[in-house]
């Protein structure tokens, strides 16, 4: 589905009068969740060398659909595939998604 496709769908399923309006809602919703997720990311530290990761943690949740989660990956020793040589991949925050089960049953 397109944003587009999606505008469409919010102006027919909340009555909006313009794509605009909808396109707004859909805006707004989108920038709300991504703060609660930058406010979540920055309580979270990125281990160091040796240390565990962080295991992810729910930030926001969207009720009949699902979880967003947020961790932190320790740094680790990766292989290069071209040429086999071991590279260093540094530690990051990771986001990630998962879909409530009435939504998995549904589909």
């Amino acid at each position: 589905m397109t944003k587009n496709e999606l505008v469409e769908a919010l102006q027919k399923e909340l009555g909006l009068d313009s794509k605009a309006e909808a396109g707004r809602t859909l805006d707004a919703v989108g920038a709300v969740y991504l703060k609660a997720l930058k406010k979540a990311a920055k309580a979270i530290k990125k281990p160091k060398k040796g240390e565990a990761a962080v295991k992810a943690s729910v930030v926001a949740a969207l009720p009949g659909v699902g979880n967003f989660y947020v961790g932190a990956s320790a740094p680790r020793k990766a292989r290069n595939p071209l040429d086999g040589s071991s590279v260093n991949v540094k530690a990051k925050r990771k986001i990630s998604f998962k879909a409530a089960p009435s939504i998995s049953a549904k589909l």
